[in-house]
């Protein structure tokens, strides 16, 4: 049992690597998407964790429990800062870096003063689902526009994550296991089920959301607009009345200057010389 949690630990460990190498070379392809980095940068950490897991009774306990989990929910946090840039919101780095140093004191003390594998499991159980589920609020939280089914899809994934790491918190009390997380039996063999799948959901999830801004941002106008004859608004298709510049900014990459047409000018600025260079 030791040997294949261990495989299966390396195993997710590789996988998340290959996310994050996936994530990055998006980021390096379409650098004008922001977060991306960051996503990256959290899934590089993630699998760093989890090599420090598999490798629990050949290196030191502190530095394969206390370390390695710790971050585990680096990686989630840097994540989390990445999905808000990625919404248009903050990144608030000072408190995703300094909330995770919480859970250090806890391990510590349940690995080396009062050893208990049970409670270490629910603080770090709690710690994961906690960031999973505000990440999932962030994606989920400005879905109901058009166009964003990726961004929906990614932010169910993150809520099942939440979710199922506080069904593992209900199962760890209610079996009570001892020892090394290697060798915690059921508790952990349901955790190497839902993985696999998370982890590709999540990948699946981040591409998809590039794809869908990329997209969005190469959107053109095209077909009727239905435009009101006397104040100039355009409908959108919601059916609200935008001007012009906001409707036009929204819908494509251009931009606006403003200045005087030859026949505005005569009528408003009458003593305006369009001619004078000077």
């Amino acid at each position: 049992m030791d040997l294949d949690i261990r495989t299966l630990v390396v195993m997710l460990a590789l996988s998340s690597l290959g996310s994050a190498v996936i994530i990055f070379i998006i980021y390096k392809l379409y650098s004008e998407v922001p977060g991306t980095l960051l996503w990256a940068y959290g899934g590089f950490i993630i699998s760093g964790s989890l090599i420090l897991l598999s490798l629990q009774g050949i290196l030191p306990d502190l530095v394969t429990i206390v370390i390695a989990n710790t971050t585990l929910i680096y990686g989630l946090s840097i994540t989390l800062s990445g999905m808000r840039v990625f919404v248009g919101r903050s990144s608030s780095l000072k408190i995703t870096l300094t909330t995770p140093l919480a859970v250090v004191p806890l391990l510590f003390w349940y690995l080396e003063i009062e050893p208990s594998l049970v409670i270490r499991t629910v603080v770090c159980s709690l710690a994961i689902a906690g960031f999973s589920g505000v990440i999932a609020y962030e994606l989920l939280r400005e879905t109901r526009n058009k166009g964003k089914t990726a961004q929906r899809l990614s932010g169910l994934v993150y809520a099942v994550n939440a979710a199922f790491y506080l069904v593992r918190i209900v199962f760890t009390l209610i079996q009570s296991p001892s020892g090394s997380f290697l060798m915690s039996g059921t508790v952990t063999a349901g955790l190497f089920v839902w993985l696999p799948i998370y982890i590709i959901g999540v990948t699946a999830g981040m591409t998809l959301m590039i794809s869908e801004r990329l997209q969005a941002e190469i959107k053109t106008l095209g077909g009727l607009l239905p435009i009101c004859t006397h104040c100039k608004k355009i409908r959108d298709d919601n059916g609200y009345w935008n001007q012009v510049e906001s409707y036009i900014r929204e819908y494509s990459k251009a931009e606006f200057s403003h200045g005087i047409c030859p026949e505005c000018a005569e009528k408003y600025y009458p003593d305006m010389d369009l001619n004078d260079d000077d």
